[in-house]
């Protein structure tokens, strides 16, 4: 059921991309859940179906857009959508995003486009033709990106996603300075280990690559985090909801690590 009394994101609408499963869908529940009016934008058609149907039997309002985040066409088709649906775009969380785990001397240059195609140049897409439309429309709270602890230290393995990251919050903080004029702010999310889909992935081949035990390997990942634990989605969810919100009104240009302090040690 939908929550009573003063909601953070009522009857606004918000795009998030790459929101069918994994910290995508939680950002778009917690989204709904303070009110927002939100496009569920993925690949994955049945996936993305079956959370709009779980969100709207929750009571909350829900529609689903294909989208590729690196083809124009079904970035402006998903914007169209959006507009026939509710009207208006008020907020894009660029979160769609794939990993890698590859060594700079191993890595194909096919894998490393990939990466970047989806990482880096599908929020660039994305940003240039929603916020075209939030200018000329004057109408548009922000534009969100998910980047990462990896955007902001390398790490062994992860040439092609770090660079793909330390790119998103160059952009960012780019189009920050750009948008400001038009009362637009531009932000970013760094998490760190997350229990969620992309970071099980990441740690099951990395225990495959190293002959290690997953359990192993989380528990070495654990151990590195002063708070001692890793994020839970709804943690790293709760951020994208304080930066889209008018709690966040003066703020623009950052970049905010959820990573339970590792970026302090």
């Amino acid at each position: 059921m939908m929550r009573t009394g003063a909601m953070l994101l009522a009857n606004k609408v918000a795009v998030i991309t790459g929101a069918a499963q994994g910290i995508g869908c939680t950002i778009a529940e917690r989204f709904a859940e303070e009110g927002a009016r939100v496009v569920i934008a993925d690949m994955n058609v049945d996936t993305g179906a079956a959370t709009v149907q779980a969100l709207q039997e929750a009571g909350h309002d829900a529609i689903f857009s294909e989208l590729n985040v690196a083809d124009e066409r079904t970035i402006k088709a998903t914007l169209t959508r959006c507009l026939e649906a509710f009207g208006a775009v008020d907020i894009l969380v660029n979160n769609a995003g794939i990993n890698s785990v590859r060594r700079v001397v191993d890595l194909a240059r096919e894998e490393w486009e990939r990466v970047l195609a989806v990482n880096l140049t599908g929020p660039f897409l994305c940003s240039q033709i929603f916020a075209r439309h939030m200018i000329d429309h004057r109408r548009g709270d922000c534009i969100l990106f998910m980047s990462s602890e990896a955007g902001k230290r390398g790490e062994a393995g992860a040439s092609a996603y770090a660079a793909s990251k330390f790119g998103v919050l160059g952009l960012m903080e780019c189009l920050a300075l750009e948008m400001a004029p038009y009362g637009i702010r531009v932000n970013a999310v760094c998490p760190g280990s997350v229990d969620a889909g992309m970071h099980n992935w990441l740690l099951n081949e990395i225990a495959l690559a190293e002959g290690t035990s997953v359990s192993e390997l989380r528990q070495s990942l654990v151990d590195t985090i002063p708070l001692g634990r890793l994020a839970d989605p709804r943690e790293v969810a709760n951020t994208f909801v304080f930066l889209a919100s008018p709690l966040a009104s003066f703020i623009t240009g950052e970049s905010i690590n959820v990573d339970g302090g590792v970026r302090s040690g």
